[in-house]
């Protein structure tokens, strides 16, 4: 028996039944995200982080990852703190600095990583922002 022969599957969308589909948030379109602007670097860090993907580049403590006690990781990845231009301070970590300043990222220091930043200021995006974190960016 194949799957669609199945009666119990087929269904009569009714009235009642599509209003509570329209109502469903999950089907509701998402609000644009704000603009935000990027007015000042408060610190850059350029560290040593764990590559194992359940990880998601943890950063070293003591030469090994708080997670899965890894010590065998060279690799380096970064976050920097922003003041916005409405005054919130936010991080924002390597994938997001990458889109941010819209080029593949020099990690060999923190001074690298800033002349990076102070090259590309001011930043305008779009994006969320939640526990004072940039996710989904989009450079303006």
């Amino acid at each position: 028996m194949f799957v669609q022969d199945d009666e119990l599957l087929l269904m009569d969308i009714n009235d009642t039944g599509l209003a509570a589909f329209n109502d469903d948030p999950d089907f509701h379109t998402q609000e644009a995200a704000p603009e935000h602007t990027v007015e000042e670097i408060m610190y850059t860090d350029v560290y040593i982080c764990c590559t194992k993907a359940a990880c998601s580049k943890k950063k070293y403590e003591d030469g090994e990852c708080p997670n899965c006690a890894a010590r065998d990781s060279h690799q380096n990845t970064a976050r920097a703190v922003f003041q916005l231009r409405d005054g919130r301070q936010v991080t924002a970590f390597h994938d997001e600095l990458q889109k941010l300043l819209a080029r593949d990222l020099d990690l060999q220091s923190n001074d690298s990583l800033l002349t990076q930043i102070i090259d590309t200021l001011p930043i305008k995006f779009t994006g969320q922002i939640s526990t004072n974190t940039i996710r989904n960016v989009v450079r303006k």
